[in-house]
């Protein structure tokens, strides 16, 4: 084993009963080869709260006439279509909005947490889809016996899925994997080869412990002279990240995985138009807005073209609503869900919607699916992670590639390296399936 070279952190101030067990095959893991679950879970002989034999209550964060109004009838018609097909379980899908609990402006993520968990002890829901989580959520949540299926593809911390067996993330990977995951494609792709000096560009929102992680897998990977570069989200000045790569000598920039990284690499790139200073750049599933760089800020192409960005998302932020909905199409429950917006008379043009309406599709696929594969006839979130342990996974309409199990729910086990096209004005998926880090 190679030992990883020296990490540097630099700060500078620059703009995620019945008993039926399942220890057995779950699915594959991110090389294909058959992935063994070391639990055993069993399924408690009656159904979860939030259940009845005619009904199953889910909540969504989203569902919410004040705070999110476009997106009412886009869930209220997904809802009617799906319980013309049977509902989940056979049951018909009842979806109630859990407004956001409000706290003092100066209580802490767990106080937020702790008193978000107390709003859901009713007993009235079988799952959670989204809602206003700080972090810690699933766990309590789990132990009132409540699913927690997380939407979207921002990478999670791994902490997620602490403590809690039945909080899933079918179309996202945990910030830990993800880390892995582009050093070890960065790689294999040559990205190293002939570097003198790598920085890697941090957010002060994504915790100094995970920007150094970032460097270190980078290092391991053969990365020459990772030097970690945090940006400060109170005093943003981008001229000084490229200033400093470009005086230090740094001719390959790798952006750590999250979202204020990808803000600071946002703000960068006008800068390094200006000092006619183009480093290679990687990302990791990072959303940029292509038409501001250019129209805004005229960035110019030759700028766009230096960054290659690993994705897994057929729903692909950064991406014209257009080219969103050809890549979500491309698989039958992807079509399916776009078809029953359309055919409510629904516009999903907006920006966010359609992500939003496939995420929410997914989630509900994946709770019809894993309770059927479950081979139980109780509903409850001990049959939830049965079922999604089972062979083959789950068919994510999002992602991919997705196989969430007991050992793994983040989901996500393949990505997709992204270039930007002149032509199209964009960044484009292109080559094959790319396996995610496995561990």
């Amino acid at each position: 084993m190679s030992v990883p070279r020296a990490v540097r952190v630099v700060s500078v101030a620059v703009a995620g009963t019945f008993a039926l067990t399942a220890c057995s095959t779950t699915g594959t893991d991110a090389g294909g080869k058959p992935a063994s679950s070391a639990k055993t879970l069993t399924i408690p002989a009656q159904d979860g709260p939030g259940v009845t034999a005619s009904e199953i209550t889910l909540t969504d964060y989203y569902f919410n006439t004040k705070n999110n109004p476009t997106m009412v009838p886009v869930y209220e018609a997904v809802v009617k279509a799906y319980n013309a097909e049977g509902g989940i379980a056979g049951r018909s899908i009842k979806l109630v909005n859990q407004p956001p609990v409000q706290v003092s402006e100066t209580a802490t993520n767990s106080q937020q947490t702790a008193a978000t968990c107390a709003s859901y002890e009713s007993g009235d829901y079988f799952a959670v889809l989204e809602s206003n989580d700080t972090g810690g959520l699933g766990s309590c949540l789990n132990r009132q016996g409540v699913v927690e299926v997380q939407g979207g593809s921002a990478p999670v911390p791994a902490a997620t899925f602490k403590d809690a067996p039945y909080t899933f993330a079918p179309g996202s990977i945990t910030r830990e994997r993800s880390s892995r995951t582009l050093a070890q494609q960065l790689k294999s792709s040559g990205f190293f080869t002939g570097a003198r000096k790598v920085a890697v560009l941090a957010g002060d929102g994504d915790g100094a412990t995970f920007n150094k992680q970032v460097a270190e897998d980078l290092s391991a990977a053969g990365a020459p002279d990772a030097t970690v570069l945090t940006l400060s989200s109170t005093k943003p000045d981008p001229l000084a990240l490229v200033l400093k790569m470009k005086q230090g000598g740094y001719d390959r920039l790798v952006v750590a995985p999250g979202e204020s990284a990808t803000s600071a690499l946002t703000s960068a790139l006008p800068q390094f138009a200006s000092q006619k200073y183009l480093p290679k750049i990687a990302a990791f599933g990072a959303a940029l807005p292509v038409e501001i760089l250019m129209s805004r800020f005229s960035v110019p192409e030759a700028v766009l073209e230096r960054i290659t960005n690993y994705g897994w998302a057929y729903a692909f932020t950064g991406i014209p609503v257009q080219q969103q909905k050809d890549l979500a199409t491309g698989k039958p429950g992807a079509k399916k869900c776009v078809d029953i917006a359309q055919k409510a008379h629904v516009d999903v043009s907006g920006d966010r919607i359609l992500p939003r309406l496939l995420t929410f599709c997914e989630q509900l696929d994946f709770l019809k699916s894993s309770l059927a594969k479950s081979g139980s006839k109780h509903v409850n979130a001990q049959a939830v992670a049965v079922g999604a342990s089972r062979a083959n996974g789950f068919d994510s309409i999002t992602t991919f590639a997705a196989h969430p199990t007991t050992d793994r729910p983040d989901g996500v086990t393949a990505v997709r390296r992204a270039t930007f096209s002149a032509k199209l004005k964009s960044y484009q998926y292109v080559g094959e399936n790319l396996p995610t880090a496995t561990g």
